[in-house]
């Protein structure tokens, strides 16, 4: 093997292994967000009652916000309240990835019963 070749497999796996260690940081700042962060809550209530498109561009949209809040250097928890079953089945097939969301709380119960004491702590979102 040219000493050229071994060069290019060794950056090869240079990368690969800062890539790992980038994945582990990303994932130990998003856990941490729903502990420490701010709560982003996206009230889902409503989503039930939106036409397949519209619940369509509202997974790409919550897609797109998942993705730029996993590059922030300080990100929030993203806490989608109120899904239903029928509206999380919808993001699953829209959204691929949507149940491994580090940094994301799906919860079933009305906005202000998951909240109670933290209202102060909330950005809200409808």
């Amino acid at each position: 093997m040219s000493a050229a070749r071994r060069a290019f497999f060794a950056s090869l796996r240079r990368s690969a292994a800062s890539r790992r260690r980038f994945c582990r940081l990303e994932a130990v700042r998003l856990e941490a967000a729903k502990e420490v962060g701010v709560k982003l809550a996206i009230d889902m209530r409503w989503a039930d009652d939106q036409t397949d498109r519209e619940m369509r561009s509202l997974c790409f949209q919550l897609g797109q916000c998942y993705a730029s809040n996993r590059t922030c250097p300080d990100p929030c928890c993203l806490y989608l309240a109120g899904l239903s079953e029928e509206s999380h089945s919808a993001m699953r097939r829209v959204t691929s990835g949507v149940d491994g969301w580090r940094g994301a709380v799906f919860d079933r119960r009305p906005l202000l019963e998951a909240f109670g004491d933290e209202k102060e702590r909330v950005v809200y979102l409808s």
